[in-house]
């Protein structure tokens, strides 16, 4: 079976499949809706089980024979039950969908790890932690520090990193905490703040519950501090507490789109085409896509192989950002963490750097 007839197969499936969920929301139409999704289905088994790559039909037809033995029986439940067996029909697809994609994955895995490589378009959380760490250790001086996370993996990764940082900068960690997500009540935390003369807090809190800690700060009377924070905390509900207390500063390996050289035209045609400004970090979507396009002219190829195999070794042409170079772990070579200072206007960048 040729490619073109296979996906010809495919788009005849997926028309079917789309015609199943049109004529099942009317009784009158649901027996032919049923039919489709039966059909379709059917001719998509088909197409796939004749592709010359498979080999092994045997576990195909065990699958096969375990399908009917499953299905014969729920299709003859009584009209009471047909809820539950609606629900475990979706379950059992929820199954095939993840036995799918295991098995994708092993069979990726096993022609090479390099296969399996995610190519991120920022700096990567520990370039971030060292930032949030350096940066601290080194303006903000010799102070007792307070450690503070929303106890999310990637909030207490934060932090650990940066109290990695400070203490290989010889900075005391006074005051260490762990909260969740969604905590508000930072009265007890401000007094232990205050009773140990915390001068700088690292935080990956949320915006809102460092204001909330912030406020919880000003009751006693403790506000020559400063807070430093990730992305969580550069947002513009932060600018309700700016001038409360000492400083606020915010990390991000997002650099905004005007601090490009081409970032304020890539703006101005955005906003004049769509009439909103684009998504937080849209502006690196837009740069992977025409890297990923070069990627895959390149290779002549749509095989993830081919493309992943040329994406390491280009230096790809981003319209915005400038260049997108990925090393062998498909990190960027020279992705940047910025940090903000928490101005009259709002976030302004004081410093970006890739060697943190």
């Amino acid at each position: 079976m040729t490619y073109a007839f296979a996906q010809v197969g495919y788009i005849i499936a997926t028309v079917l499949f789309i015609l199943a969920l049109h004529w099942m929301n009317t009784p009158d139409s649901a027996r032919k809706g049923v039919h489709a999704g039966v059909a379709g289905m059917a001719i998509a088994v088909l197409v796939t089980w004749a592709q010359p790559e498979v080999i092994n039909h045997a576990w195909i037809v065990i699958a096969i024979v375990l399908g009917f033995g499953v299905g014969i029986p729920l299709a003859n439940v009584p009209l009471t039950a047909v809820p539950q067996r609606t629900a475990l029909s979706h379950a059992f697809g929820g199954l095939a969908a993840g036995l799918v994609g295991t098995a994708k994955f092993y069979l990726w895995y096993g022609e090479g790890a390099g296969n399996l490589t995610t190519f991120r378009m920022v700096a990567n959380d520990h370039m971030q932690a060292k930032a949030m760490g350096s940066y601290a250790g080194a303006q903000f001086g010799d102070v007792p520090y307070a450690a503070v996370d929303d106890g999310t993996p990637y909030g207490k990764g934060l932090i650990e990193g940066a109290a990695r940082e400070l203490k290989a900068r010889k900075r005391e960690i006074v005051l260490q905490q762990s909260f969740d997500d969604k905590t508000v009540a930072f009265d007890d935390l401000a007094a232990r703040i205050k009773a140990a003369k915390v001068g700088v807090i690292v935080s990956t809190l949320n915006d809102f519950q460092v204001i909330a800690l912030i406020e919880a700060l000003r009751k006693v009377n403790h506000t020559d501090v400063r807070m430093l924070g990730g992305d969580t905390l550069k947002t513009t509900g932060m600018l309700k507490a700016r001038g409360t207390i000492r400083g606020i500063h915010a990390t991000s390996p997002v650099l905004e789109a005007k601090e490009f050289l081409s970032g304020r035209a890539f703006l101005s045609r955005y906003t004049s085409a769509f009439k909103i400004a684009p998504a937080y970090g849209g502006h690196y979507t837009y740069d992977s896509m025409h890297v990923l396009a070069d990627a895959i002219q390149q290779a002549k190829s749509v095989k993830p192989r081919d493309v992943t195999a040329v994406l390491r070794r280009i230096s790809g042409s981003a319209p915005v950002t400038g260049s997108m170079r990925w090393d062998d772990k498909g990190e960027q070579r020279y992705a940047a963490v910025g940090v903000y200072d928490l101005g009259r206007d709002g976030w302004n960048l004081r410093i970006r750097s890739d060697t943190w």
